[in-house]
């Protein structure tokens, strides 16, 4: 931790330890050098305090230091207003100094300012930027949850039988062709078999006789569903319980319009939500969680990252 600020170096390291990360003993070179850089009133050990007085060009100088320190995996740089320098210029100078030491250890910068974080720790940075040291810490505690995790044991992986990729690579072909809803259409996101993605079977009608004919291949008592896509069905009356006979899907099938979803109706049970999202910032995210239309009463789903 590199600060010109010993209050402040004190409450990140607070924050720090709040969130399961260890300030490492700094090594006998690393003090030796920072020794040579700093005054002789600054503090080289960790968090190395370098006073009030420390310039943009103290920062650029003394990180690469602490990164070369085999006993550092990370660094946090703090910094308040100041006479001898500005946010600006020492916002620069992290992010040069994190790029010349071409490391590939995390360098997460609080750097205040009443204008917000600086330009040039914004996009593109080799810095991450926060605004307080406790949200920095948080991220970091994260992400050496998440290394820890990455590294465990994947265990032992099944071999299922009976499960044809196939058409789960034609739905990850069709998600790549949706428009900019990110809705698949439902012809295309219905392409997998139960074998393959554990789904209710289901027959897509676009017309009535047409639904006719699924539910009597799916089974009676059947299920009529508006197929839209990202339709909130319940909300629309976009779906038909219970259906008993052919006149009662036809008269669904016309009520809601077409194309519509045909499946038989399940009872009993636990229904869940299950899903993955390809998200922009965090990649792939899984979801589980209860299902159905009391879901948000009963409880959240939870979203996760995969291995």
């Amino acid at each position: 931790m590199l600060t010109n600020a010993g209050g402040l170096g004190i409450l990140a390291a607070d924050a720090c330890d709040a969130s399961g990360l260890e300030l490492p003993a700094l090594g006998e070179e690393t003090m030796r050098r920072l020794r040579e850089l700093l005054p002789a009133e600054a503090s080289v050990a960790n968090p190395v305090d370098m006073l009030g007085s420390a310039t943009a060009a103290s920062y650029e100088q003394a990180l690469p230091v602490l990164l070369a320190d085999p006993q550092v995996d990370a660094a946090l740089v703090l910094f308040v207003p100041a006479v001898s320098a500005t946010a600006d210029q020492v916002a620069v100078a992290v992010d040069a100094a994190a790029r010349a030491a071409a490391s590939e250890k995390p360098v997460l910068a609080v750097v205040m300012s009443s204008a917000g974080v600086p330009e040039a720790l914004r996009s593109g940075s080799a810095a991450a930027a926060f605004a307080y040291p406790e949200s920095a810490a948080r991220a970091l505690g994260r992400v050496a949850e998440r290394a820890e995790w990455l590294r465990r044991p994947l265990g032992s992986v099944p071999s299922l039988d009976g499960v044809d990729r196939q058409p789960l690579r034609s739905l990850s072909s069709a998600r790549s062709r949706s428009d900019d809803s990110g809705w698949i259409p439902p012809r295309r996101g219905t392409c997998c078999p139960p074998t393959a993605c554990l789904l209710v079977p289901e027959r897509i009608a676009e017309d009535a006789d047409a639904a006719v004919q699924a539910a009597t291949e799916v089974g009676f008592p059947a299920v009529v569903k508006s197929a839209a896509a990202g339709a909130h069905k319940t909300e629309t009356g976009g779906v038909a319980l219970d259906l008993e006979d052919e006149a009662a899907v036809r008269a669904a099938a016309e009520r809601i319009g077409f194309p519509v979803v045909v499946q038989p109706m399940l009872s009993g049970g636990v229904e869940l939500l299950a899903g993955l999202l390809q998200d922009p910032v965090f990649g792939p995210l899984v979801a589980f969680g209860p299902g159905g239309v009391f879901a948000e009463l009963i409880g959240e789903a939870s979203l996760g990252s995969p291995p």
